[in-house]
């Protein structure tokens, strides 16, 4: 079972990562960036249930950057994922010239100026979008994408409607897109979409998946995510 630290105090993550990894389909052998990595649980679910992948992390925040460093050495996935601590909106030389065939990301979901920004300076660069907003965040991923290459993205439903413009704005075309509730018969908080860039594609909308029931237990189709990574589905810790 893959392992991973959190810190303590500061930015935790919960069941997006697992959402995101279990929603992209890489091949083996494809060049895959996960922008925002934090602690690197994606780039490591990702190589545990796709062995083959090259992984790059890039993550703003130092913190988080050592404890993903430290993730990745404790599972043993060294020679699977690099890891870069930079802005994703900047120049990067250590990302050559070589580009990707998926861009994957859990983003900073919540507009500067929107809400009460967190008085932890980790917590609110992580949930706000005071270093990376959605509109760089595609320009930059459309740069380092492959023409018929992959962005994927998790963002609350309220902002579906202006991440689908962004990304046509920028040519990458949504193709898969896929709702999540956090309880049975509630509407969506979450949203995961697909885009390929260069190639006009029909966006096929997937079956809404339910992380809770109406009961507030968690489905099967939840916990059967989870055990795909060899999770047991806790939320504050791999």
């Amino acid at each position: 079972m893959p392992t991973a630290a959190q810190h303590v105090d500061g930015y935790r993550f919960s069941n997006e990562p697992f959402l995101l990894a279990d929603f992209v389909r890489p091949r083996s052998g494809d060049r895959v960036l996960d922008v925002g990595s934090g602690s690197g649980v994606v780039p490591i679910l990702l190589a545990t249930r796709f062995p083959g992948l090259k992984i790059t992390g890039v993550e703003i925040q130092k913190s988080l950057f050592e404890v993903a460093r430290q993730n990745v050495r404790q599972n043993g996935l060294e020679n699977g994922i690099d890891l870069i601590h930079a802005d994703f909106t900047q120049a990067l030389p250590a990302l050559d010239d070589d580009l990707f065939d998926l861009i994957l990301s859990n983003p900073p979901h919540q507009k500067f100026g929107s809400g009460r920004i967190n008085p932890d300076p980790g917590k609110a660069m992580a949930r706000h979008e005071l270093t990376l907003n959605l509109p760089n965040l595609v320009q930059s991923a459309h740069a380092r994408l492959k023409s018929g290459g992959k962005l994927a993205l998790v963002y609350p439903r309220s902002r579906l409607e202006e991440v689908k413009a962004e990304m046509l704005r920028r040519k990458i075309y949504p193709h898969r897109l896929r709702l999540v509730c956090g309880r049975a018969g509630k509407p969506p908080h979450v949203f995961l979409i697909e885009g390929i860039k260069d190639v006009p594609v029909s966006c096929v909308a997937e079956t809404t998946l339910s992380i809770y029931n109406d009961e507030g237990i968690q489905t099967d189709e939840m916990k059967n995510l989870y055990a795909s990574f060899n999770h047991p589905g806790r939320t504050h810790g791999l």
